[in-house]
C-alpha cells in the first residue's frame, strides 16, 4: 500500500489556495482601476445633470422660488386672527389716580398688568383673497424664471461640449496630418539621396514638417481650452483626468430645415419657460391692480380681549375691632353724651394676588368699520402704480414673443446656413482629396515640385479643418431648432 506524503499534499493545497486568492485580488483591482477610470469620463446627460445641480445662478433661483412659496404660506395665514399677549408691571410715585380703585392716592404703588388681545379682518375688499392669488401667480413664474436659466445653462453645456469634440477631431486630423508629412520626409530624404530632386524640395518638407508640429501643438492647445471652458461652465474646482464620452455622431437629417420659422415659433410659444412666465407675471400685474382698487373698500375686522391687574394699594376689610362708645355730643348742662352703640373700627389690607386677579378681570369684543374717505391720495396713487405696472408686464410679454420670435428666426437661417456650408465643405474636400492623391502621386515621381505639392497638401488640410467646424456648427444649430421645438438637446 503507497503510503502518501501528508507534507506535500498540505503544500500543493497551500500552493493553489494562494493563486486562487492573488487572481481574485488581482480581478478586483483590475475592475476597480477600471471603474474610477471610467468615473473620469463625462457623457452629456452627466455634465448636463452636474451643472443643473450645482450651478450657482440655479441655487440662487431655487431660493428665489422658496421664498416666493413661503410668501404663498403668508398669504394663507392672513386669513386666520392674530393673539397677541401683554404682561406690564409699573411703578407710582407722587401723586396719581389708582386705577383699579379709582382713587387719588400719594404713595409709591405697584401694579401688574397681564392680557391678550386678538383680532382678524372679515373684509378689506378681497384684498387678501386677490394678495393669495397673485403669491401663488408669483411662485409659478419664478419656477419658469428658473427653468429658464437651467435651459440657458443647459444650451451651453451642449455649446462646450461640442466645441470639446471639435478641438479632438481637429487634434486627430492634425496628427494625422504630421504623420503623412513625416512620411512624406522620408520619401523625399530618399529621392533626394538618390539624386532625384532638389535639395529644395527636401527643405519645403522640413519647414512643412514643423509647421504641422506647431499645427498639433495648437490643436492640442485649443483641446486644453476647450476642456477648460467646460470645467469652467460646471463649476468643477479641481477633477483629475477629466475626459468626455466620444459618443457616435449621427448628423441631423436634411429635412430639419424644411420647416419654417413661424412653425418652430408656433411650437417653442406653447413650450418655452420665458413666454410662460411674462404672462404669468401679466396675470399677477392685473391681480396686483385689484389689490389696490381694494384699498377704496370698507374695512370691517372684529377684535377682541383679556385681561386683569394687581395693585398693592388694593384693600379690603379683613376684619374689625371695637372702641369705647364715641361722644356723640352735650347735653344743655354741658354733660358729655356717648353713644349707646361701640366705636367699629374695620382693619384693612391688601387683597391677595389671587383674588385681584379674579376681580379685575375685563373682557371685550368688538366689530369696528372703517370707512376710507380720504388717505392722503395713496390709494389712488397704488392704483395708478397698479395700472403702469399692468402695461409694463403687458410690454415685457410683448417682447418676450418678439424676442422669441427673432431668435428663431435667427436660428433658423443659421441652421440652413449651417447645413448648406457643410455640405459645400464636403463637396470641397472630396475634391481636395482627388487632388491631393493626384499631387501625391505625381511628387513620389518627380514631376511635380514641393511648392505645388504642400499648396496641395494644405489646401486640403484647411478644408478638412472647415468640414469639422461646419459639422459641428450644424450640429449646434439644429440642435437649438430641436430645443425650441420641445425636443432632448442630448445626443
Amino acid at each position: 500500500m503507497r503510503r502518501i506524503n501528508s507534507t506535500g499534499f498540505y503544500k500543493k493545497c497551500l500552493n493553489k489556495y494562494l493563486q486562487f486568492i492573488f487572481k481574485l485580488l488581482f480581478i478586483s483591482v483590475f475592475f476597480n482601476t477600471t471603474s474610477l477610470s471610467a468615473q473620469n469620463v463625462w457623457t452629456l446627460q452627466k455634465c448636463l445633470d452636474y451643472a443643473l445641480k450645482n450651478n450657482i445662478s440655479i441655487k440662487q433661483n431655487q431660493l428665489t422660488v422658496a421664498t416666493s412659496n413661503e410668501k404663498i404660506n403668508q398669504s394663507y395665514a392672513a386669513f386666520l386672527p392674530n393673539l397677541n399677549g401683554n404682561v406690564g408691571q409699573s411703578y407710582d410715585y407722587g401723586r396719581y389716580v389708582n386705577p383699579f380703585t379709582n382713587q387719588f392716592a400719594n404713595t409709591r404703588a405697584v401694579s401688574d398688568n397681564f392680557s391678550l388681545s386678538s383680532s382678524m379682518t372679515l373684509f378689506n375688499g378681497l384684498q387678501m383673497q386677490n394678495t393669495l392669488k397673485q403669491s401663488k401667480l408669483d411662485y409659478v413664474s419664478s419656477e419658469w424664471d428658473l427653468k429658464k436659466i437651467a435651459n440657458d445653462i443647459s444650451l451651453n453645456v451642449v455649446s462646450d461640449y461640442l466645441q470639446v469634440l471639435f478641438a479632438m477631431e481637429n487634434l486627430t486630423v492634425a496628427n494625422q496630418q504630421l504623420d503623412l508629412i513625416k512620411k512624406q520626409q522620408v520619401n523625399t530624404q530618399n529621392l533626394f539621396d538618390a539624386g532625384s530632386i532638389a535639395k529644395g524640395n527636401l527643405l519645403d518638407i522640413k519647414a512643412q514638417v514643423a509647421s504641422d508640429e506647431l499645427g498639433v501643438i495648437n490643436a492640442q492647445n485649443g483641446l486644453d481650452i476647450a476642456y477648460l471652458n467646460l470645467q469652467q461652465l460646471l463649476d468643477l474646482d479641481s477633477v483629475k483626468n477629466f475626459t468626455i464620452e466620444k459618443p457616435i455622431l449621427q448628423l441631423p437629417s436634411d429635412n430639419i430645415t424644411t420647416l419654417n420659422s413661424d412653425q418652430v415659433f408656433a411650437s417653442a410659444e406653447k413650450t418655452l419657460p420665458e413666454i410662460k412666465s411674462a404672462d404669468v407675471k401679466y396675470q399677477s400685474a392685473l391681480v396686483g391692480l385689484s389689490i389696490a382698487r381694494g384699498g377704496r373698500s370698507p374695512r370691517l375686522s372684529l377684535s377682541g380681549s383679556y385681561g386683569t391687574g394687581y395693585s398693592d394699594q388694593l384693600q379690603g376689610i379683613s376684619g374689625f375691632s371695637y372702641a369705647a362708645p364715641p361722644q356723640i355730643g352735650v347735653d344743655g348742662n354741658g354733660v358729655p353724651v356717648y353713644s349707646v352703640t361701640p366705636e367699629i373700627i374695620p382693619t384693612y389690607q391688601t387683597t391677595s394676588f389671587k383674588d385681584q386677579l379674579n376681580d379685575n378681570l375685563n373682557k371685550t369684543i368688538s366689530i369696528n368699520l372703517s370707512l376710507p374717505f380720504f388717505n392722503n391720495w395713496s390709494t389712488k396713487s397704488n392704483i395708478v402704480r397698479a395700472k403702469i405696472s399692468v402695461e409694463t408686464a403687458k410690454y415685457s410679454s410683448d417682447l418676450a414673443r418678439l424676442t422669441l420670435k427673432k431668435s428663431i428666426e435667427q436660428a433658423y437661417l443659421d441652421a440652413t446656413a449651417a447645413y448648406k456650408k457643410y455640405n459645400a465643405t464636403l463637396t470641397s474636400v472630396e475634391s481636395l482629396q482627388e487632388a491631393f492623391k493626384y499631387a501625391q502621386q505625381k511628387f513620389d515621381v518627380g514631376l511635380l515640385n514641393s511648392y505645388d505639392y504642400l499648396a496641395a497638401k494644405n489646401n486640403l488640410t484647411k478644408a478638412e479643418s472647415d468640414l469639422i467646424q461646419a459639422k459641428y456648427d450644424y450640429i449646434f444649430k439644429a440642435k437649438i431648432l430641436d430645443f425650441y421645438l420641445g425636443k432632448s438637446l442630448t445626443f
